[in-house]
């Protein structure tokens, strides 16, 4: 985080600070970071369906044979919020630009921002934040990370932290609990 830049810092489901993510090969996340793994896995099925199966299985890690897509099962509860229209708005943007990019910028660009952000890792995030988090969010079954947000790691990474607002929902909490969320990030920013 550049304190330089950044005044206030808001993070829904991804903990702010030294906390470690899961370096297990079957975390979707290392697996999306691999160039062209993802895209392949992807290519079986169309936009609508990748995107469904993404909401629906961000709680699995996915053996060595396996591929993320091959983890979702007809007995997968679809949530509330995921609607056919939802998907469909959603599905169409990607039919005409590919999953490509977005996976690029969020997974396997990763070692770039490390590489740019260097001189601030292990710094404390000094800017105003606000951490997000759904109740039911799979991020919050890492091994230590409720400790770490609860027992005062984050605190101490993070000491101009706000609050942690825990809210009903799963990963997508802004989607969960849409009222709440924008609430709570209205007034963070307006403060």
């Amino acid at each position: 985080m550049r304190p330089d830049l950044v005044r206030a810092y808001a993070s829904l489901g991804i903990p702010f600070g030294g906390f470690k993510r899961p370096t297990e090969e079957g975390f979707y996340g290392n697996r999306f970071g691999v160039p062209g793994r993802a895209e392949k896995d992807f290519a079986r099925f169309d936009a609508a369906t990748v995107l469904k199966n993404i909401y629906m299985l961000f709680c699995r890690f996915a053996g060595p044979d396996e591929e993320i897509m091959d983890l979702v099962t007809t007995s997968d509860p679809i949530p509330s919020w995921l609607t056919e229209e939802f998907i469909k708005v959603q599905s169409e943007l990607y039919e005409k630009s590919g999953f490509e990019c977005p996976l690029c910028f969020t997974y396997c660009d990763r070692m770039r921002a490390f590489e740019l952000m260097a001189p601030w890792i292990n710094m404390p995030v000094t800017s105003r934040c606000l951490y997000i988090t759904g109740k039911d969010d799979y991020v919050r079954k890492f091994p230590g990370l409720d400790e770490y947000v609860t027992g005062g790691g984050m605190k101490r990474d993070v000491p101009n932290l706000v609050d942690v607002a825990v809210l009903p929902g799963g990963h997508f909490v802004e989607e969960d609990s849409p009222e709440e969320v924008n609430s709570l990030l209205i007034r963070f920013f307006k403060e």
